[in-house]
């Protein structure tokens, strides 16, 4: 008898075995499952503007004087955003100051705090003779510092006896 190669083919008699059942499902575990939906998630919210800057405007009003204020709710690290206040006279005389101050535990969260008109005390600016009707305009400029949220107040204080807080909030984003 001659002995079978290894490399011939089987006798047309023979019957090879069935194959294997494989289980076709794609199995990911629910950890993994949720660390992809969460990477999913970012650029469908970056898309739609989370992540982006916004601003919020507020109003205050007091009995001689009205305060607008527009300041940055979000923005990025080492950005330069700024808070705009208009300040407006509704007395019918001439407010001799009006003091608008930031406050320190805010301002100190912001590497770079720069005021237009300048600054005479520490994050404080008066605005001298106010005339019935006008209005002036005082912008903060801030560079986000420390990242997170950061809330403070905006104080306008007249001669007058009008003494007005303005809350501003901004989340800084690294």
């Amino acid at each position: 008898m001659a002995p079978e190669q290894s490399g011939t083919p089987p006798s047309s008699g023979a019957s090879l075995p069935d194959a294997p059942e494989i289980d076709r499902r794609i199995r990911i575990p629910a950890f993994r499952a949720i660390g992809m939906a969460v990477i999913a998630l970012f650029p469908v919210l970056a898309v739609a503007g989370v992540f982006g800057e916004s601003w919020n405007t507020t109003t205050a009003h007091g009995a001689t004087i009205v305060v607008d204020v527009e300041f940055p709710t979000r923005y990025r690290y080492k950005m330069l955003n700024s808070i705009t206040a208009t300040i407006t006279n509704r007395f019918p005389r001439t407010i001799d100051t009006v003091t608008v101050r930031l406050d320190t535990a805010y301002a100190l969260r912001f590497s770079t705090v720069v005021f237009t008109p300048s600054a005479q005390d520490a994050y404080s600016v008066p605005l001298t003779a106010l005339a019935s009707g006008e209005s002036r305009l005082v912008v903060i400029e801030l560079q986000g510092e420390r990242y997170g949220r950061h809330a403070g107040r905006l104080r306008v204080e007249s001669t007058s006896g009008d003494t007005l807080a303005v809350r501003v909030h901004s989340l800084i984003f690294p």
